[in-house]
C-alpha cells in the first residue's frame, strides 16, 4: 500500500495521541491520517475513549458521598481505560416496601423487549447501572444475603437434607442511605465489570452480592474508620433456585 507524508498546518489533531496537534498528514488509498511529531507513523488505531460517569440525581451529603465512592472504585479497577462507556445513576425510589436496593444493569447488545404483546429489540452500547433505594426506608435497614452456595458432598447428607446445594446468608445493616447505595452499585458493577475483564470470577449473583459487600467494607473503612463489624449468620439451608 504505497504511503506518502506531507506537512501538514491545519487544526487536525494527531490521529494516534488524539491530543498533541498533528503537523503531519499521511496519504494513503485506506485513508488520510494526520500524525503529530512524536507518533510514529506506523501507529496503531487508538482505542476509544471510555466515558465515565456516575451520576448523582439526589445531591444529597450522603448521595455526594456514595458517588464519589465509587467513582474512584472503578476510576481503580480500570472502568475509565475499557474502552466502553460506564454509566452509573443513584436515585430514589417510591416503592412501598423492601430493604434492598433496586439494581438495574444493561450491558453492550440486543436486548428484546415484550410490551402489550409485541416484541421489540434495542441496541445497548454502553454499561449502565441504576440504582435506586426506596425514600421511605428507615435505617438501620437489617437485610440477609445469600452470599456463599455450599454443594451437598456427602450422600448422607444429601439424603437427609433433600437437596444438593445450600446457601450461607450474611446479615448487613445499612446504617444510612449512602451505604445502600455503595452496596447497590458494587452488586451491579461487578456484572459489567466482569464483561469487561477487569475483575476476576463469575457474574452470578452471590459473587456480585459479595462483591457489593467488599465495597460496603471499603465505604465503611474510609467513612468511618471505627465502625463495628458485619454480623454474620446461616440461615436455613434451601434450594439453589432463586438467588
Amino acid at each position: 500500500m504505497a504511503r506518502r507524508t506531507r506537512a501538514y498546518r491545519g487544526n487536525q489533531v494527531c490521529w494516534h495521541c488524539q491530543e498533541r496537534k498533528a503537523i503531519r498528514r499521511i496519504v494513503s488509498s485506506a485513508g488520510d491520517r494526520y500524525l503529530c511529531a512524536e507518533c510514529p507513523s506506523d501507529a496503531p488505531a487508538p482505542r476509544p475513549k471510555t466515558r465515565l460517569m456516575v451520576h448523582d440525581h439526589v445531591r444529597s451529603p450522603e448521595s455526594r458521598a456514595a458517588a464519589a465512592f465509587v467513582e474512584a472504585r472503578l476510576r481503580a479497577l480500570g472502568a475509565d481505560r475499557a474502552g466502553a462507556d460506564f454509566y452509573v445513576g443513584l436515585r430514589l425510589s417510591n416503592l412501598p416496601a423492601g430493604t434492598l436496593p433496586t439494581v438495574r444493569v444493561s450491558v453492550p447488545g440486543i436486548v428484546h423487549r415484550r410490551q402489550k404483546g409485541k416484541v421489540t429489540a434495542y441496541r445497548v452500547h454502553g454499561h449502565s447501572v441504576d440504582v435506586r433505594v426506596r425514600e421511605g426506608l428507615a435505617f438501620p435497614a437489617v437485610a440477609r444475603l445469600p452470599v456463599r452456595a455450599v454443594q451437598v458432598k456427602d450422600p448422607v447428607a444429601r439424603q437427609l437434607m433433600k437437596q444438593d446445594w445450600f446457601y450461607e446468608w450474611e446479615e448487613v445493616a445499612f446504617r444510612d442511605r449512602a451505604e445502600a447505595w455503595v452496596w447497590g452499585a458494587g452488586f451491579g458493577a461487578f456484572k459489567s465489570l466482569r464483561a469487561l475483564d477487569l475483575v476476576p470470577g463469575r457474574a452470578v449473583k452471590t459473587a456480585r452480592r459479595q462483591f457489593g459487600l467488599a465495597w460496603l467494607a471499603a465505604f465503611r473503612a474510609e467513612r468511618l474508620p471505627a465502625t463495628a463489624p458485619t454480623t454474620f449468620g446461616l440461615a436455613r439451608p434451601r434450594a439453589m433456585a432463586g438467588a
